[in-house]
């Protein structure tokens, strides 16, 4: 059964024995989250075609997220090509004969920017924007007395908003062809990851009832005797856990079949369930060594130039540098970023 099925069936036991009603149940597959990815997955795809390639009442802000999740890519990345290009494979040659030109011939055949690639642009570069700075320039005093406005712009509003204009802004000038085509039809919304959006939104309205029948409370109640265990050990836990999952699982899944549980054993710990769910975030992010982890991984692998074993050989490294990496992500830039 494809897993976004599986995503729709609180819908139907919750209510019927009593949980939740319907609209209690329902309404997580409306909530803010899903929107802002919707949002996004629009703009991605017209980004595409135009040839380019809440449960603990806490809001994630985009700018602020980026402050912990880019440095820790970075660093991820560069070891990552340390392990692979020195370590694992090795390359044989420094450099490849005509190489360079090739990749020159390439890029000169794609030639100026087209008006559709730059409208794209235009419109996600003001997304960036709204999303990264926005929140940080609301804050200034003297930019809150004149435009108090600014604060209320949240993400979810920034997304939907970009992917509106895609479907509006026209792909031509006026004059260059009649049709006047927008930057994105509709017709492309096939290619939306609609079983994604139910992902996650079974997880949410899943959170939601773990909450209203008191579930996150019994299970905080079961954990309650490992209060004496030092903090980091269950945080190092978690992240062995989550990361050994999203080896075998797609890492949205189990974000949101895990988000609410690991939630749940921070409250009863005495821990903030965001730390916690942070740690899980970055955890899932980390998959290294089969191809079922992630398309990307797959693509890899079905290229036929890598391995199975290498690809495992190579993980088990990444993956024990980058719970080290999370761990100290976590005593470090977490506490400094949201305090």
């Amino acid at each position: 059964m494809p897993i976004p099925v599986t995503s729709l069936l609180p819908i139907v036991p919750f209510p019927l024995f009593g949980m939740g009603t319907m609209a209690e149940v329902a309404s997580p597959y409306a909530n803010s989250v899903v929107f802002l990815v919707m949002g996004g997955v629009i703009l991605g795809l017209a980004t595409e075609k135009a040839y380019l390639l809440e449960n603990h009442d806490y809001d994630m802000q985009f700018g602020r997220w980026m402050l912990v999740g880019v440095p820790w890519a970075i660093v991820m990345l560069l070891i990552a090509w340390v392990v692979l290009t020195k370590l694992v494979f090795r390359a044989e040659v420094d450099r490849v004969p005509g190489g360079a030109e090739m990749i020159r011939g390439e890029l000169a055949k794609l030639g100026p920017m087209t008006t559709p690639e730059r409208r794209i642009a235009l419109i996600f570069a003001t997304a960036i924007f709204f999303w990264v700075a926005v929140p940080f320039i609301a804050d200034i005093p003297a930019v809150a007395d004149v435009a108090p406005w600014l604060g209320t712009i949240d993400d979810t509003q920034v997304a939907i908003a970009a992917a509106i204009a895609c479907f509006i802004v026209p792909a031509r000038r006026r004059g260059e062809d009649a049709s006047q085509t927008a930057l994105l039809q509709w017709s492309a919304a096939k290619e939306i990851p609609w079983g994604l959006l139910l992902l996650f939104g079974g997880g949410l309205s899943l959170s939601a009832m773990f909450t209203n029948t008191g579930f996150s409370q019994w299970l905080g109640g079961q954990v309650g005797g490992l209060s004496g265990v030092p903090a980091w050990v269950v945080l190092l836990i978690v992240v062995v856990v989550g990361l050994a999952l999203t080896e075998l699982i797609s890492n949205t899944a189990t974000a949101a079949a895990f988000f609410p549980i690991f939630g749940a054993v921070a409250l009863g710990l005495g821990m903030d369930p965001i730390f916690m769910t942070i740690a899980v975030t970055l955890a899932v992010c980390s998959a290294y060594m089969l191809p079922v982890a992630t398309p990307s991984n797959a693509v890899a692998f079905g290229s036929g130039e890598v391995s199975i074993k290498q690809m495992v050989r190579a993980g088990v490294g990444l993956n024990v540098v980058s719970i080290g990496l999370i761990m100290l992500v976590m005593y470090t830039l977490v506490p400094a970023v949201f305090g």
